[in-house]
């Protein structure tokens, strides 16, 4: 058999020059095609590593904000939860929550009238008007 195959023989040397210079074209088109597909793999394979260390780096970057949010949002809960502790201590002595101001003028007004009797039967004439201390009433008070 001769180096043609089935197709009766022919080789490169049998086809007309125009022929020759197509086949020509089309292994250097071939060629470059390929040339052309390995740089694009490597191009691809060199996109792929540099987004996925712009993900890693997006990654660091976004757990680094939400551990700064989070710092800012425990200190503002800390300073709510001093302003609340701070309010919520128990008032000095000599205040009280339940006495609206100027109630104690109450007390010191009752303090100075006489004791009610022990007697029911002396009531009326022991809280007459001469027996209260000087001054305890006044005229168009």
């Amino acid at each position: 058999m001769e180096p043609g195959g089935a197709t009766g023989g022919a080789t490169l040397k049998d086809l007309r020059s125009e022929d020759k210079l197509k086949i020509g074209n089309l292994l250097r088109e071939l060629a470059r095609a390929q040339r052309e597909g390995q740089q694009a793999t490597r191009e691809r394979s060199q996109i792929a590593a540099r987004l996925q260390a712009m993900r890693s780096q997006n990654d660091l970057i976004e757990a680094a904000e939400l551990r700064g949010k989070f710092r800012h949002s425990l200190q503002l809960l800390k300073a709510y939860q001093e302003r609340i502790g701070h309010n919520a201590e128990p008032p000095p002595a000599a205040e009280s929550i339940a006495e609206p101001p100027g109630a104690g003028a109450a007390d010191e007004v009752i303090s100075t009238l006489p004791a009610p009797p022990l007697d029911p039967a002396q009531g009326p004439a022991r809280a007459r008007p001469a027996e209260m201390p000087a001054g305890s009433l006044k005229k168009g008070a």
